[in-house]
């Protein structure tokens, strides 16, 4: 595995506007867990629900941390090209290890030549540092087949590194690697299915767990990488359960940044629409977790284990 990275949440203070102050506890956090790096303003960063000014702080606060083995991969998509673009230049002005951008969701491309080219758009502006297509037809309902557009770009995109997948069809993911021939790398966002992801190859994962269940799910890794496929399917039994329990409360943007407090990092609450959980949710939700076993997979458990 080349990189298991998080997508990171945005933290906000108690009146909902930006709380940048924490990112540097926020990037300790995830560091010591032996992550690879953060995907910011993303779906788990509610990106589409921030400002163009706020996103473009929130990146510049990531990009402070930024190491060599601490990579910051920016999400940069918006319906408006000039926006993505605007904010793929301050990327790369700032040294972002890449940039990503998902399909608009408006007015949407009809098929893989407008997504093509509506995407050339916005990498052309950061022509220097890698770009990647973020795959969620779950959200931005744009089912145009990774293989399509990866058989459409030609040379369209010079620096296209490669894709972030996040959707279940593990059909096109496969036969998009194939068709790739290894020029490109797939970031697997599933982290439900991961095991299924690693066993077709993919180069690693960009996961909204990793922010407090990289334990389970590096170990999860370290099992298929040495053989254990059994150990393996069992980390990822224990990882679906936990994530079917997070999915019944609103999923991950939702309940993230309960979960991070509860694990000792205040990151606020979620903007709406999404709505924060009630007091009866939060002790419902906390406690069906627990019962799963979940405090034993947290980063925190990895940190202060001998």
């Amino acid at each position: 595995m080349k990189s298991l990275i998080a997508a990171a949440h945005t933290p906000f203070d108690e009146k909902g506007k930006l709380q940048l102050s924490v990112i540097p506890e926020y990037a300790s956090y995830l560091k010591k867990s032996g992550l690879n790096g953060v995907f910011v303003n993303g779906t788990t960063g509610e990106g589409v629900s921030l400002s163009r000014e706020e996103r473009i702080e929130t990146a510049a606060a990531w990009l402070d941390q930024q190491s060599d083995d601490f990579r910051v991969l920016v999400h940069v998509g918006h319906n408006s090209i000039a926006e993505a673009q605007t904010l793929a230049e301050h990327a790369q002005e700032h040294d972002a290890s890449g940039i990503a951008a998902m399909s608009p969701t408006y007015f949407k491309p009809n098929d893989a030549i407008e997504l093509v080219r509506f995407n050339a758009q916005i990498a052309a502006s950061a022509s220097s540092i890698p770009f990647y297509y973020y795959h969620f037809p779950a959200l931005t309902d744009v089912h145009i087949s990774v293989r399509d557009f990866l058989a459409q770009v030609l040379g369209d995109i010079p620096n296209l590194k490669g894709v972030k997948f996040t959707h279940y069809d593990l059909m096109d993911l496969k036969l998009s690697m194939e068709f790739s021939e290894g020029r490109f790398e797939f970031f697997f966002g599933l982290d439900e299915i991961l095991l299924s992801a690693l066993i077709l190859g993919v180069s690693g994962a960009v996961g909204s767990t990793f922010n407090y269940m990289a334990h389970l799910l590096m170990t999860l890794v370290d099992h298929f990488e040495n053989r254990r496929l059994e150990e393996a399917k069992e980390c990822q039994i224990r990882a679906m359960k936990i994530i079917n329990v997070i999915h019944r409360y609103g999923g991950s943007a939702r309940v993230g940044k309960t979960i991070l407090r509860n694990c000792g990092l205040n990151l606020g609450q979620p903007r709406l629409p999404l709505r924060k959980l009630s007091i009866q949710e939060e002790s419902s939700f906390l406690r069906e977790i627990q019962e799963l076993g979940f405090d034993q997979y947290t980063i925190r458990s990895l940190n202060s284990a001998p």
